[in-house]
């Protein structure tokens, strides 16, 4: 089971976990899972060379990923925006494999 927890208010996704929907190699779960995962690190990290945000951090491991970052005033509503976006994906996978992927919010902020 993949559990993504979204932090709204921290700009803070964890991922933790595997899918086990399939053999390892051919999982669309753990597919669809990585690829956002990727995307929002890469899109964390694209803004802190814009200097856009603060404190990025993008650690990706198998079975576990952090990406978080500060924002300032003049960022926050893109920041949330790119965050809100990539949830939306997480929670469209957990709608489709319930019993692989679960996704914990925090909406507040």
């Amino acid at each position: 089971m993949i559990d993504v927890t979204y932090d709204r208010e921290e700009h803070t996704v964890t991922v933790k976990g595997h899918a086990y929907s399939v053999s390892t190699g051919n999982d669309p779960v753990c597919a669809g899972v990585s690829a956002l995962t990727c995307t929002l690190a890469a899109a964390v990290e694209n803004m802190a060379l814009a200097g856009k945000v603060f404190d990025p951090i993008t650690s990706l491991t198998s079975g576990y990923a952090k990406i978080s970052c500060g924002s300032y005033p003049n960022s926050k509503a893109a920041i949330i925006l790119i965050f809100d976006t990539l949830c939306l994906g997480f929670a469209i996978l957990a709608q489709a494999y319930p019993a692989n992927i679960r996704l914990f919010t925090n909406e507040e902020g």
